[in-house]
């Protein structure tokens, strides 16, 4: 792939240094991880059904992941991989969300695939609508949906960390969780070379 047609890792921000970014920006991912003792690392998952949210109106990150059945982790890959793993490796876009309840940040990732499937397109307007309005979220098996519910009383705006604070919450929550070639043991494990 020409460096032109290569994905970014980015839409509409920013630069940002994740473990999966091009051969144009650093590879060295231990140098990345910020040096703080905090220990507040959000999750990178769905929204649980019973919680207000609300998503950051322009963080957001496209990037490749790995959803593990076996291991039940997410791991962030290098884009280069994709091609060799079309069928498990997923196009993805994260944004970061935060509760309204317990303020709890979390990496919201929803498919970048096929829009014409139920799931994909109502997670995505889900996902514009709870940019501007603090929603419930819940998945609709009968419809193949995801349902949204508004908060009914006014609720105040969210306080996000800046984007430099995400970034870095980031690469925590994927800490020991990212594929940068074909040597990981769970790449491995796929081809059958490890059990």
């Amino acid at each position: 792939m020409d460096e032109e047609e290569r994905p970014t890792n980015t839409i509409d921000k920013p630069t940002i240094k994740v473990p999966d970014i091009p051969t144009r920006r650093t590879q060295d991912f231990g140098s990345l991880l910020p040096n703080s003792n905090d220990s507040r690392v959000p999750e990178v998952r769905k929204p649980d059904r019973q919680w207000l949210i609300r998503v950051h109106p322009t963080w957001k990150l496209r990037c490749v992941l790995f959803e593990d059945s076996i291991d039940q982790s997410i791991y962030l890959v290098r884009w280069y991989l994709k091609k060799d793993y079309p069928d498990v490796l997923q196009d993805k876009i994260i944004y970061a969300a935060i509760t309204q309840r317990d303020k709890v940040l979390f990496f919201w990732h929803l498919s970048l695939g096929n829009m014409n499937n139920t799931y994909n397109r109502t997670a995505k307007e889900a996902s514009e609508l709870a940019k501007t309005t603090w929603i419930r979220v819940s998945s609709d098996k009968n419809s193949r949906t995801y349902k949204t519910y508004p908060g009914q009383n006014q609720i105040e705006e969210p306080q996000f960390p800046s984007d430099k604070e995400l970034d870095e919450l980031l690469l925590r929550a994927f800490e020991g969780k990212t594929i940068k070639d074909e040597d990981h043991p769970v790449l491995r494990r796929l081809r059958g070379l490890d059990p």
